[in-house]
């Protein structure tokens, strides 16, 4: 559903437009025309660095909702299905980069939003709300060489490895937009929107290649049994991690 700019729209777009769209800046700004490598980058750390910025200095009424997660298409594409059986009004949208503008497409399910990137690295897909925007971002697996990780010195890499970059899933919204029917409603989505998050993921027991656990990311099913079969590394917003070994 496309919303009119009504003052309380204008407010929402002004309150919270960095966030929204830091990655779509990016991709249509100088990085355009960078390589995958390059342009993931720069999706992750401005978004990363934007969304904890902002809620650093939250204003009144102000809250968010996040999670970080490795996930394969697979486990992408189950949480997906089960998302449009449990909601199956809901519409995303995707966003990538075109020669000369901003292409957008709606899609019923977030799957299909992603598929929709123009990146085979990252891409992203976001659900438009009344006051607010639900943004999921995924990364692809990629290949390194000859890695420095200042997080872990003593760490002895292969001279090649596979990794890939936690996604996320974040929202935030401000209680004083809207009423209370419509905060209920926003609150209601979303709460189902997390649980059928939880019942596709497993919690992930990984430790940081430095060998301190890492705790509060989500792994998908499929992800897992990749990680153990490929010896993937996994990037948790900075540091390489592995799975735990008990």
């Amino acid at each position: 559903m496309t919303l009119g700019k009504t003052p309380q729209r204008l407010k929402f777009l002004s309150r919270w437009g960095v966030f929204l769209s830091a990655g779509r800046r990016i991709l249509l700004g100088n990085s355009a025309k960078a390589d995958d490598k390059t342009l993931g980058v720069l999706v992750s750390t401005a978004s990363q660095s934007t969304f904890q910025h902002s809620t650093a200095m939250r204003p009144k009424g102000q809250k968010t909702k996040s999670t970080y997660f490795w996930l394969t298409e697979d486990d992408v594409t189950e949480f997906s299905d089960k998302l449009r059986d449990a909601l199956p009004s809901l519409s995303w949208r995707c966003s990538h980069p075109s020669p000369d503008h901003l292409v957008v497409h709606h899609f019923d399910s977030v799957s299909d939003a992603l598929r929709c990137g123009a990146s085979p690295f990252v891409s992203q897909a976001f659900v438009e709300f009344e006051f607010s925007v639900l943004q999921f971002l995924f990364f692809q697996p990629k290949t390194l060489s000859h890695v420095i990780d200042n997080y872990a010195p003593g760490y002895r890499y292969p001279p090649t490895i596979n990794m890939v970059e936690c996604g996320r899933m974040a929202i935030r919204w401000n209680t004083q937009d809207g009423d209370e029917l419509a905060q209920a409603e926003l609150a209601t989505q979303l709460k189902l929107i997390w649980k059928v998050f939880q019942q596709t993921t497993l919690p992930a027991k990984v430790q940081a290649t430095a060998g301190y656990a890492v705790s509060g990311f989500r792994i998908g099913k499929h992800m897992l049994e990749k990680v153990k079969t490929e010896s993937l590394y996994l990037k948790a917003n900075g540091p390489f991690c592995v799975l735990s070994e008990s």
